[in-house]
């Protein structure tokens, strides 16, 4: 289980890191703070542009490291309870495409519902 809750936390890292830009950019524009200076509607693209142009990357990623360590967290949690519940209702043998039992496998289905709503 150690493997998939490591896996889980590089995913939160990653989708995190690759993520946050664009929600500086959304929020800006929710806040008004997009705007630009020549009082033009506020595009995303308009947004992120200025925004680059005068903060640089340090001020897309201002703020980064709460996000980062909750969806580390939130993600290795989510990776290992799934990992934990498939395993006791499919068993430890491989389920679904590409393994002998093909096809949706109704437990593993189970598992993904069961472990959703945690975050």
């Amino acid at each position: 289980m150690a493997e998939e809750m490591a896996a889980g936390a590089w995913a939160g890292l990653v989708g995190t890191v690759l993520g946050y830009p664009l929600d500086v950019v959304k929020g800006r524009m929710q806040t008004g703070k997009g705007i630009a200076e020549s009082g033009a509607k506020a595009s995303f693209g308009r947004t992120f542009v200025n925004m680059a142009r005068t903060e640089g990357v340090a001020g897309m990623y201002r703020g980064l490291g709460p996000p980062v360590c909750m969806m580390m967290v939130m993600n290795s949690m989510n990776f290992g309870a799934f990992y934990w519940a498939r395993e006791r209702l499919a068993g430890p043998e491989p389920v679904g495409w590409g393994t002998e039992k093909g096809g949706i496998d109704w437990r593993v289905v189970a598992a993904a519902t069961s472990v959703g709503p945690l975050c």
